[in-house]
Order: structure tokens, then sequence, then C-alpha cells
């Protein structure tokens, strides 16, 4: 059975971020990432490909919140890519791309044009820095 850490909670409690962290290599660790709705127990979204890894998660308001996402190893994405999940809404946006379905996010995020070339950070926004239980800090280096 997967087991998952929780990542980051919304503020409000509704929502978390989970992982189930597995070594991809010798101390390279990936944090395959998922949204559940907390009160229903639904899982609002999930990545098929266990290669995306979350680095940094943001809450923007109760329902809102920017992923920082990479996909192993690193070299296939970049520095990452920033996506904009509105959880009540169960739309995401990728960069400053319009919106989609959750369903169809997967797909989106395999198009190179949203993959970011320079040290992007996101906004430290009521989140702290959440960790994994194997110590490793999920965020930005830089």
């Amino acid at each position: 059975m997967t087991q998952f850490e929780t990542q980051s909670t919304s503020p409000d409690g509704r929502y978390r971020i989970e992982a189930a962290p597995w070594e991809a290599g010798n101390s390279h660790w990936v944090y395959p990432p998922r949204i559940v709705d907390a009160v229903s127990g639904a899982c609002l979204f999930e990545f098929q490909d266990q290669r995306w890894s979350l680095d940094r998660a943001a809450w923007l308001s109760d329902t809102q919140v920017e992923l920082m996402l990479r996909k192993y190893p690193g070299q296939l994405t970049g520095q990452g890519i920033r996506v904009w999940f509105d959880c009540a809404g169960r739309i995401a946006r990728c960069g400053e791309g319009a919106g989609v379905e959750l369903a169809d996010l997967e797909r989106a995020l395999e198009r190179p044009c949203l993959w970011v070339t320079e040290n992007h950070r996101l906004p430290a926004i009521r989140s702290a820095e959440p960790r994994s239980s194997h110590g490793r800090m999920l965020g930005l280096s830089g």
C-alpha cells in the first residue's frame, strides 16, 4: 500500500497536498503530489506518471495553491513548472496560460513551452516549507 505524507494544508484545513515519496536513485527522492479534499476524502488530482515531483507549495487562499513541480530527472523540465490550482473550481493554470480541467493537466504539462528556464520562486504566502519524513525540505534552492 502506498504511504502518503501531508506536505501542505490549506489555511482552512479543507485541502491537503500529499505525496508518496520514492527513491529514484542514491539520495534522489521524488515527491509525486496529489491534492485531496480532506472533508470528502476525494482525490482531486494525482499524476499518472510518478516522475512528477513537488518542490514547493504556496497557498494563495483557502482554495488556491501554487505548486512548483519538476519531472525526474530534472533536465526534463529545467528548474520546474509553476502550476496554479483552484481546488474549489477543479481547474489549473500552467504559468500564464489558460485554465485547464484537472483531468487534462498532466497532458498540458508535457508541453516544453511551459518549463521554467530561469530560477523563479513562489511567494511564501501562508505556507511553511513542508518537510518529508525523509528530512528533505521541499523548496527551491538558490
